[in-house]
């Protein structure tokens, strides 16, 4: 992700894809090796699923 915007573009792709629902892992840890969605970047993914009845988990 590269920000608000491009996570909801992604959501939006994806959902247009077909996928049933979106989930995303929150760890809040420091030792993982991909980098942590920004509060701002899970708002947005949220926002988007929901705004196309669309489920969204975190993990």
């Amino acid at each position: 992700m590269r920000g608000p915007e491009d996570a909801r573009a992604q959501v939006n792709r994806l959902l247009g894809a077909g996928v049933d629902h979106i989930k995303i892992a929150v760890s809040g840890r420091t030792d993982t090796g991909w980098p942590e969605l920004s509060d701002a970047e899970i708002s947005a993914i949220t926002d988007a699923a929901h705004a196309r009845a669309t489920s969204c988990r975190k993990t």
